[in-house]
């Protein structure tokens, strides 16, 4: 057993000053370089009022809004599931019902996990709702005018 710990006690030390070495090789380099160096994106351009634009060309464009309808149909997915009732893996309900069951056994440090959990999913959906609106409006606005038509 000893011999096992001091294997691994070795490997550890081995590891982190191997891992501290590559840092301090590559610590020069980094710290060399000026802190107001330019952009290495030419596409990230800053004006300004500190508002940040980016430009992207056509093809990266049509790409990303080919996506958007999927990207749509995920977060319409996700609501629904966390909605769900009690037999929808995941939903608010499921988390609590498997709470109050915790609870019933005993098991309170369980229950208070899953509720927590129920409660952050429950909170996501307002996320998801801002990001839904927000590809809708890139759907409107910007696949729009770059493709000609919205997807």
């Amino acid at each position: 057993m000893t011999a096992h710990l001091n294997r691994r006690a070795a490997t550890v030390i081995a590891a982190t000053l191997t891992i501290g070495a590559l840092f301090t090789a590559t610590a020069g380099a980094t710290w060399a370089t000026p802190a107001t160096a330019p952009s290495a994106n030419p596409a990230v351009v800053t004006d300004d009022d500190g508002d940040v634009n980016l430009t992207l060309d056509p093809a990266r464009v049509e790409a990303l809004c080919a996506k958007a309808p999927a990207a749509q149909q995920q977060i319409a997915d996700l609501i629904a599931r966390i909605h769900g009732d009690e037999d929808v893996a995941g939903s608010v309900a499921a988390l609590t019902q498997r709470a109050e069951t915790a609870r019933a056994a005993g098991r309170e440090a369980a229950a208070g996990r899953l509720e927590a959990r129920a409660t952050r999913r429950e909170s996501r959906v307002q996320d998801l709702e801002r990001a839904a609106v927000r590809i809708a409006a890139a759907e409107a606005t910007v696949c729009t005018s770059s493709t000609g038509t919205a997807s």
